[in-house]
């Protein structure tokens, strides 16, 4: 099972050198944040030896936002010509865009902030290193 290959502690993608250890010295929460960090990086460290016509980037949010456009692109890109057989896009959720922010409370995401907010920022999720602050500003209301 997935356990045994964690240490029996939830987790998920590939391990990363150190896991182990930043398994022991983290929360379970900041772990998995390390974890996506380094699923990103390993990502992006293989694309680029891909040939630009070899590789189709899809960001979840244009899946979300467009998922017609979006996965015609995908079978366009794999030599597929009849979009409309492939497309059930009924099990798409357009609420998933951004739930982890929803999701977590202020503390939880000040224990993960510093982890993420570089990655957060090159990818452009976020404008600036002071996202949480300006998120927790505009929504400590709701």
């Amino acid at each position: 099972t997935n356990r045994m290959r964690w240490d029996w502690k939830i987790g998920f993608g590939p391990q990363f050198s150190d896991w182990r250890k930043t398994l022991q010295e983290c929360s379970l929460l900041q772990f998995n944040a390390y974890q996506w960090l380094n699923c990103i990086k390993s990502v992006q460290n293989e694309w680029r030896i891909i040939h630009a016509n070899q590789r189709l980037e899809i960001y979840f949010e244009d899946l979300l936002k467009d998922p017609k456009d979006v996965i015609g692109n995908v079978l366009e890109f794999l030599g597929y010509d009849d979009r409309g057989k492939y497309l059930d896009l009924s099990v798409l959720r357009r609420d998933n865009h951004g739930k982890w922010k929803q999701n977590l409370n202020s503390e939880q995401l000040a224990e993960i902030s510093q982890i993420i907010t570089d990655m957060l920022v090159r990818l452009g999720y976020e404008t600036n290193d002071n996202w949480l602050d300006e998120y927790l500003r505009t929504h400590q209301n709701l």
